[in-house]
């Protein structure tokens, strides 16, 4: 994907969507620090007030549970985009033998990751289920020489993979600059509330980070409007 350019086709049948779409890069540039405000532009962390689950329920450590796990290294590319879970209850666990009907990420090959007390982090590809219980955030890499983000806009059956190294070409990207992290959950409910003009497409947060040695690494999250899960893909 050439991370220079903005594309816009002659005759441009989405307006609306690339509307929605500046939107909501405009929100996903300010989503950490809007996090918990009350004009109810952007969902809020962890249960409902009406919830009917125990406090235990509501407060246990946060358990990110892989399918099928193909487990890569413990250790994550500090030059490459990341998720990461939390919890509110301030405590995470990794189960790697988690069925395929409770897993928080469907892996489609190896994940590396790293684990502390107070978060998950997983690197590679595969389906991630969003989880009322947790945050899940798509961070940009820790340490690059320089890096940046962007929201592209493809057709919904599009192929990330493809559309990272510039083999699909996407209806349009909307450059967002230095972005540290985005919740997906919010993005996500974003998303899925401009159905209207979004219906049919698919919206990528794009990360791009360039390493010491020149090389740049590629990351991004699908989604779809009103999607079971958000598609990840690291290259």
């Amino acid at each position: 994907m050439n991370s220079r350019k903005t594309y816009f086709p002659n005759r441009f049948p989405w307006r609306g969507a690339l509307v929605a779409v500046t939107a909501l890069a405009l929100l996903a540039s300010r989503a950490p620090a809007q996090d918990g405000d009350e004009d109810g532009v952007l969902p809020k962390h962890g249960s409902s007030s009406g919830s009917s689950g125990s406090s235990e329920d509501q407060f246990g450590p946060g358990v990110v549970g892989l399918a099928e796990s193909g487990l890569g290294i413990d250790q994550l590319t500090a030059t490459q985009a990341q998720l990461v879970f939390t919890s509110p209850s301030g405590a995470m666990l990794l189960d790697t033998s988690a069925a395929a009907s409770d897993a928080t990420f469907l892996p489609e090959g190896p994940i590396d990751y790293g684990v502390t007390e107070e978060s998950v982090s997983l690197q590679g590809d595969g389906q991630l289920v969003l989880q009322d219980e947790m945050t899940i955030s798509f961070q940009a890499a820790p340490e690059s020489l320089g890096q940046a983000a962007y929201l592209v806009v493809s057709g919904a059956d599009a192929d990330l993979h493809g559309l990272l190294a510039g083999k699909v070409a996407p209806a349009f990207v909307l450059p967002i600059g230095a972005l540290p992290a985005v919740d997906l959950g919010q993005l996500q409910q974003l998303v899925t509330n401009h159905a209207d003009v979004l219906g049919g497409l698919k919206v990528s947060l794009v990360y791009l980070s360039l390493d010491d040695e020149g090389v740049l690494h590629k990351a991004a999250a699908g989604l779809t409007p009103g999607g079971a899960t958000v598609e990840i893909v690291t290259d």
